[in-house]
């Protein structure tokens, strides 16, 4: 077996060899004017009475190494390039880490790509003081990456292995003189790492990454006493127990002999306490530590506002007359201590509550890795709220960052807390008996606890990341430190993690240990939260079971509601396969359609980013690739999108309110990198040369040469001036400082908004204070509410540190209120200074007036409740069952849930909706929409729908603001979700839509609904939107469907049922009587085609029954459907024949038609002109419009393509993707959905769906029916064989799990 020796050996003769060969007499370059320093006396020095270090940083000679020879020679002696030291080797980056130091090459290896480089050479010179004389001289690494050997004078003197060590070399240093140090250092991997215990060839054969090579930390001489000393410090203080204590860790001592630790603790060189512990013999110490204490309980604490708190501990280690042996450095400290006390954090005795974001700067590069730099990066992360910051390299493995010296230092400093990461368990063998000692985790654990063991701003170790999770670990009713749900493998990693902490814990009792998104496990509650689009509401309302039933912390330790990947169709599955952020999968980019759901039509405005992505990905769907997120032209993670701003903004301000609120102990806004974004006229990623003091380098810290690539986040690059808050940016901003005042619901229902009101009614709401600052606050609260009679109230609060406040305000609105808006203002005063402002917006909606109708009604309601709420609203009905002959009535009216799943248990017989009946269906169960009608639904509960025929009569005296956040909860689904723990999708829970297993996010709640069973558009038969929401807006709650004479209005509107009453819900559903009982059905038309036989088909599977049109007269109670493609179309023979037609009051749908063809068959000029179309914006058309009922949606090409659009000559509508020529006789549709042919390419699937509804909404409206089996299914109970009903009659796609918009996966 090759020794180590003999490996360095064989590595300097490849290099030797290698310079033989490309050797020249040229030196490398430095900058003009610098040279080398290594002089000592001109070093960073720190001593005590017994002990010293010189720091031997700076710029050293360097070479890359090689190590594939079979022969062996000593140290190189030339060919010496120039690195300085600390620093990682350049030439790795990735988005995150950036080279900021140079390599001064030699000539011989120049050309040598340095991300290839594995090993590599160091050499300096070394002035041992005389005064070290009889001491023990040794070499301190403080961090490495991975394995050094080192030589002095050309011997080797010892070996260092990751994460850091101290080498003695008192045989191999003499006092007063001179020598060379050398060191070859190797980038190993882990189990690189820990073989080289044993095997110091074979390690060097381990493949593995090691992104940050070399000396990583600072590099010190030390010399202490060869006798007894001290190894090691800690201090650790306690504000409940009003103690000190020191934690010594002793080398060297005598077993006869008897010691005592004295400490003194000074304040700016004042001392402030003496005290000197027990004494000891050796035999006293445990596993070569002791520890003594003392009680003290300082004035000045060190803590968020008062960092400068810190003190200095001189510790020594005495003998028997009290003389000191060895004086250990100053230890500079800060007395606090954060503890845990049931849900809350306390720092100091007072309640904290943390804002979280992972802190890069270890991981970027020397440049963000100094005191000045992390500072900078500190401070700007306190200007949005931030106050805890956790070390992000999440395993703690060779090469995974920088050394953390000067960021501690910098968090000591600026008062920010910090969570520090430890190893992570997955990385060691533990199969061992005595593993918990042996496999090097313990040893790796020691250094991450001495490194941050004295800085005060560490609070907590994190650990575990991402290994110890389950399924259910965001499931609202089990986020309570009493419930956990771990599958197998979850149970697996929490025997090995809880070995891991313990071991830390031992190391250090101090501090809080936590496991980073583990669920319900040891300290904390900490999750990883990604729910995806869950309802704002329901995110509001998320931690109530946590607020009133937790034990421990809930910590969102990554927290993305929602993220932006969520506006890709992609859900972490693809073919069966799970995969996350990195999958390679069609993503299928989303923005307008999610936005939608929030904003209605005006989402399909689309930026042109957003163009430019979907250009981009049809490109990929044609040619049947995949694609990662990042690879769009505009990136799903960027801030290059200003729609989705709003989103954020509506989230982070709602649910950020509830959860302080609520008391949530920790958040972290997990991509802060959104909240920010670079003002217009910055130069990116412009090269920026330091100043660096070349003389001087013999200090601790880094000493970056520049910047050119940054990571582009507003804590890490540019100037502060450089960044504006976004939308999301501006929302933190508001709600994440330490003082938060805001307008909430009445007491008892913070989180709910209700805000429509008559005039008369009682308004009750309140004003939350939260204090989340270190000191207590008073504020004086204000308000105004500008009704008639405006409203004005004041009271003045006192609010402790981590507590809030609530101010009641109740008002009556006066019956002189007219229907409208009106807005109270409040305000907040505080004693600090600081000065915040709320609105919120009440609107006054008409008075119900009594429904009055002479038909004859007759009501199926075997529940009741229908019948109550008609009752109320003077609406008489007759009471029937099933059996019921509907021939004498004119009105029937289902109740809510009247239809049920049961086969024994039929619904009243409508086919009499042929002849005239009207038939009002209220809200049924998302099982009898889709398994009785066939129906596509989804249950999710809408707080707002869009108005799709804003005239419509129905929805008299509501506008769009008055059909959002109702009052009360809804009833007809439950509160929560109903679900299975899929074995498909590893336990996350699923539902059954369409026949098929999907996932779904857990539900909180029905507050605020104003739908939650949703049914998507039919693209067969006369299906009118009166309202609509949800994805894409392609959903409708409120959908009036018309066969023969007769109707059906199906309300998913939560009207019935609700446990507080809503005004708007009641004058909709008066509307919506009175509407049916004037309803009369309007004249109906045949339809005749011309068009390929693509079209005729697509139609016909529609329900449409067509006519061929080969020319001639065409009756005049018909529709002519022009479609394109077809040789047998007609042409210009026919244009009179056309023209007679259109006069007598005949009507043309004219799909898909060139320039060309419109000339050829239209009696009409229309002016058309080749241009791209992917969407269009129009305003909703009214009741009348032959577009009635459809939207922008709905001509959403998600394939742009070039098309004829209407210039001019007809009425355009958007970019003339439609038009009708004035009358409405001619319409005009330029998308064909029989050409989205989205069997061969997924793609064009969703535009496949849209268009196809769009035409057959364009034919209803020109009065062609298109019967469906679903009068049928009303009185017919599911038969257990037969297949899904959804399958046959109303749709034209067979739904696939990509389908569901609502699918859930937590990245």
């Amino acid at each position: 077996m090759l020794t180590s020796r003999t490996l360095i050996c064989i590595a300097y003769l490849t290099m030797a060899c290698f310079a033989a060969a490309n050797t020249t007499s040229e030196d490398a370059a430095l900058p003009p004017g610098v040279q080398p320093t290594w002089d000592i006396s001109a070093a960073y020095r720190e001593a005590t009475a017994t002990r010293e270090r010189v720091c031997i940083n700076g710029l050293l000679r360097w070479q890359p190494a090689q190590t594939d020879s079979e022969s062996a020679a000593g140290v190189p002696h030339a060919d010496w390039g120039y690195f300085k030291v600390p620093g990682c080797w350049p030439g790795i980056t990735d988005y995150m880490q950036k080279d900021s130091q140079t390599v001064y090459a030699h000539p011989s290896w120049r050309n040598l790509a340095l991300r290839d480089v594995a090993a590599a050479w160091y050499e300096r010179e070394i002035t041992i003081p005389s005064s070290w004389a009889g001491r023990r001289i040794s070499l301190c690494l403080e961090y490495l990456n991975s394995y050094a050997a080192i030589y002095v004078d050309g011997d080797q003197a010892g070996e260092a292995r990751f994460p850091g060590a101290e080498v003695d070399l008192t045989a191999f240093c003499q006092p007063g003189r001179t020598h060379r140090l050398s060191l070859l250092v190797v980038a190993m991997p882990l189990k690189g790492v820990m073989l080289s215990y044993t095997d110091t060839a074979s390690a060097r054969e381990v493949k593995g990454t090691v992104a940050r090579r070399g000396l990583c930390g600072d590099v010190y001489l030390i010399g202490m006493p060869a006798g007894p000393r001290i190894a090691d410090a800690r201090v650790a203080t306690s504000i409940r127990r009003q103690e000190i204590s020191i934690d010594l860790a002793l080398e060297g001592l005598e077993a006869q002999s008897e010691y005592a630790v004295g400490v003194r603790i000074l304040d700016k060189d004042r001392p402030v306490k003496e005290f000197t512990g027990r004494p000891f013999r050796a035999g006293d110490v445990r596993e070569g530590r002791i520890t003594c204490a003392d009680k003290w309980m300082p004035d000045k604490l060190w803590d968020l506002h008062t960092p400068q708190n810190t003190y200095d501990a001189e510790v020594s280690l005495l003998d028997v007359q009290g003389h000191a042996l060895d004086t250990h450095w100053p230890i500079r400290f800060g007395f606090r201590e954060m503890w845990i006390e049931g849900r809350d954090f306390y720092l100091n005795g007072t309640r904290i509550f943390l804002s979280a974001v992972p802190l890069d700067n270890a991981q970027v590069g020397a440049a963000s890795a100094t005191y000045e730099a992390t500072r900078e990066s500190l401070e700007r992360l306190k200007s949005f709220g931030i106050n805890f910051v956790y070390t992000h390299n999440y395993g703690c493995q060779p090469g995974s960052h920088l050394s953390f010296a000067e960021i501690l230092h910098a968090a000591d400093d600026t008062g920010m807390l910090v969570s520090f990461s430890q190893p992570h368990f997955s990385h060691y063998d533990w199969q061992a008996p005595d593993a918990d000692r042996n496999n090097g985790y313990a040893r790796h654990a020691e250094f991450y606890v001495r490194v941050a063991q004295n800085h005060p701003s560490v609070v907590m170790y994190s650990m575990s990341h991402n290994a110890t999770g389950y399924s259910e670990d965001m499931n609202p009713d089990m986020i309570d430190g009493l419930q956990d749900a771990r599958d197998n493998w979850a149970l697996r990693n929490v025997k090995l993690a809880t070995r891991a902490e313990a071991i830390v814990r031992t190391l250090d009792p101090s501090r809080i240990v936590y496991h980073h998104a583990s669920g319900n496990l040891g300290s904390m509650h900490a999750i990883n939260f990604y729910p995806n689009f869950v309802p704002v509401q329901e995110m509001s309302d998320w931690f109530e079971h946590w607020a009133t039933q937790g034990v421990k912390p809930v910590f969102l330790c990554e927290y993305g509601a929602p993220f932006t990947w969520d506006w890709a169709m992609y859900r972490g599955w693809y073919e069966g396969k799970r995969e996350f952020g990195s999958a390679a999968v069609p993503w299928e980019f989303c923005l307008a359609e999610w936005n939608a759901q929030f904003f209605g039509d005006r989402a399909f405005a689309i930026s042109e980013m957003e163009k430019r992505n979907l250009r981009w990905e049809a490109q990929q769907f044609r040619a049947g690739r995949l694609w990662h997120r990042w690879d769009y032209p505009h990136q799903l993670g960027s801030t290059d999108f200003p729609e989705r701003e709003p989103v954020f903004d509506l989230y982070l301000t709602d649910n950020w309110r509830a959860f302080r609120t609520w008391g949530v102990s920790a958040i972290s806004p997990w991509e802060h990198h959104i909240l920010f974004k670079l003002r217009p006229g910055v130069e990116r990623n412009r090269r920026e040369e330091f100043e660096v003091d070349w003389r001087s380098l013999q200090r601790p810290g880094f000493s970056p040469d520049y910047r050119e690539q940054r990571y582009e986040r507003m804590d890490l690059a540019y100037e502060r001036a450089d960044w504006v808050p976004t939308g999301a940016g501006n929302a933190i901003l508001r709600n994440n400082q330490p003082l938060l005042a805001c307008i909430a619901g009445k007491a008892g229902s913070f989180t709910s908004k209700d805000h429509n009101f008559t005039a008369g009614q009682t308004v009750e709401k309140q004003l939350i204070v939260v204090n989340n600052s270190r000191e207590p606050v008073r504020c004086t609260c204000s308000w105004r509410v500008g009704l008639p009679e405006p409203v004005l109230g004041n009271e003045e609060v006192a609010v402790e540190t981590g507590q809030q406040a609530n101010v009641p305000i109740r008002f009556v609105i006066p019956t002189s209120a007219k229907p409208g808006s009106y807005e109270m203002i409040a305000k907040a005063a505080f004693s600090n200074g600081q000065s915040q402002e709320d609105t919120f917006t009440i609107h006054v909606v008409p008075r119900l007036a009594l429904v009055r109708d002479k038909a004859k009604v007759a009501l199926f309601d075997p529940a009741g409740e229908t019948a109550q709420l008609l009752e109320e609203m003077g609406l008489s009905c007759e009471h029937v069952d099933a059996s019921v002959d509907l021939r004498s009535y004119e009105i029937l009216i289902l109740g809510k849930a009247a239809l049920t799943m049961d086969p024994g248990a039929p619904g009243p017989d409508i086919g009499q909706v042929r002849d005239g009946l009207k038939v009002v269906v209220f809200e049924q169960t998302p099982e009898v929409l889709e398994k009785r009608f066939g129906f596509r639904v989804v249950k999710y509960g809408l707080r707002n729908v869009f108005p799709r025929v804003p005239d419509h009569p129905v929805l008299a005296g509501l506008e769009v603001e008055n059909l959002r956040d109702w009052r009360g909860k809804a009833t007809i689904i439950p509160p929560r979700l109903k679900y299975e723990r899929s074995a498909k999708f590893n336990g996350a829970p699923a539902v059954t839509w369409c026949g098929l297993t999907v996932t779904r996010a857990w539900r909180c709640g029905n507050r605020g609904n104003v739908a939650s069973v949703l049914i998507e558009k039919p693209a067969c038969g006369d299906f009118l939107p009166i309202v609509d929401g949800g994805f894409s807006l392609q959903y409708s709650p409120l959908l009036e469907y018309r066969e023969g004479k007769g109707m059906v209005l199906f309300c998913q509107m939560d009207v019935t049922g609700r446990t507080e009453t809503e005004p708007a819900a009641r004058i909709l559903v008066a509307n919506l009587l009175r509407y049916v009982g004037d309803w009369k059905p309007a004249a109906t038309r045949k339809a005749f085609y011309a068009g390929a036989p693509a079209g005729r088909e697509h139609l016909e599977a529609a329900g449409f029954s067509l006519h061929t049109y080969e020319g001639g007269e065409i009756p005049t109670d018909s529709v002519l459907i022009l479609g394109p493609d077809s040789p047998g179309a007609p042409g210009s023979a026919h244009k009179d024949a056309i023209g007679a037609f259109l006069a007598s009051g005949g009507r043309v749908l004219a799909v898909g038609l060139s320039q060309e063809d419109a000339d050829a068959v239209l009696p009409v000029r229309v002016t058309m002109g080749q241009a791209e179309h992917i969407n269009a914006f129009f305003d909703p058309a009214t009741m009348d419009s032959p577009l009635a009922g459809i939207g922008p949606a709905d001509v959403h090409s998600r394939d742009p393509r070039t098309l004829a659009l209407v210039s001019e000559d007809a009425e355009p509508v958007g970019d003339g993707v439609l038009a009708a020529i004035p009358g409405g006789s001619v319409v005009l549709c330029q998308l064909a959905p029989w050409q989205f042919e989205y069997r061969s390419n997924f793609g064009l699937k969703r535009t496949f769906r849209r268009t196809s509804f769009l035409v057959t909404r364009l034919l209803a409206n020109l009065g062609v029916q298109a019967p469906t089996p679903l009068l049928g299914r009303f009185s017919r109970p599911v038969d257990g064989a037969e297949p899904g009903r959804w399958l046959q009659g109303l749709y034209l796609d067979e739904p696939q799990e990509w389908d569901d918009p609502y699918r859930f996966f937590r990245w």
